[in-house]
């Protein structure tokens, strides 16, 4: 009998994260914070604009808004949990993602 080959919670994610993209046909990425994985999509232009609306007055209102809006499954402590959010929060901004642009003249 062959053994599972036994995975890290980060290497898992990793797999779960392609297999939903694949499935998705978008990018999505994994937020691993200690023993817990949540994976989540690139945000709409609608929800990174409602998250700037909060940006100077609730910073973490406005990760959250992002994390919540492009959660699309996982652990739900890294959003519910004050410990998991706080080490979640600032990599919302690597969600959002740009394409490199110039004006030629």
């Amino acid at each position: 009998m062959s053994e599972q080959p036994t995975y890290t919670i980060k290497e898992a994610a990793q797999v779960r994260a392609d297999e939903l993209s694949k499935k998705r046909k978008e990018k999505v990425v994994a937020i691993v914070v200690d023993d817990k994985a949540a994976f989540f999509r690139k945000p709409r232009r609608a929800e990174i604009s409602y998250a700037m609306t909060l940006l100077d007055k609730d910073p973490l209102g406005a990760y959250g808004s992002i994390l919540s809006a492009t959660f699309l499954e996982g652990d739900r402590g890294i959003l519910d949990d004050d410990d998991y959010f706080m080490s979640a929060a600032p990599l919302a901004n690597q969600l959002i993602t740009q394409r490199a642009a110039e004006i030629l003249k």
